[in-house]
């Protein structure tokens, strides 16, 4: 099998999962955080989810406008922004992780139990060495799942 043809089929299991999840991934991102933090200021979400502070800002802002989240100034000191799930933030994290709960236990009925345990040694094997060859080139994983 050539690299293009691997590179197409895993292109279209990163398209498939991440469409499959809703699309959102950063913004179920924030949630867990702040459902696991409470309140957060800006500057400090910007640390853990590592991603540049103008997409940040613009994710936050959507968000803020569906009533996920919400944003007030910090009364210590005004120049920064404390951040914190809304009511209706929080149920819709937490449907959103039953839900795609639930469909994840059916994406590898495809494979048998020996099947499924093949591919994560394959799939530990190439990751571990793209994060050692290629890390030093490329943000880290978050996924806290792995």
């Amino acid at each position: 099998m050539e690299n293009k043809k691997l590179l197409n089929l895993m292109e279209k299991c990163g398209h498939f999962l991440y469409h499959r999840k809703g699309g959102i991934k950063g913004q179920r991102r924030i949630m867990s955080i702040l459902a696991e933090k409470g309140e957060i200021s800006q500057k400090e979400l910007l640390e853990l989810v590592s991603v540049r502070s103008g997409s940040l800002s613009e994710t936050v802002i959507k968000m803020e406008a569906k009533g996920y989240i919400a944003r007030e100034k910090d009364s210590e000191d005004k120049r920064k922004f404390i951040i914190r799930l809304t009511a209706e933030g929080e149920a819709y994290y937490n449907a959103k992780r039953i839900e795609i709960a639930s469909q994840n236990q059916v994406l590898f009925d495809a494979l048998t139990a020996e099947e499924q345990s093949q591919l994560e040694g394959l799939l530990t094997k190439l990751t571990d060495y793209w994060e050692e060859s290629l890390g030093a080139n490329y943000p880290p994983y978050h996924n806290k799942e792995v």
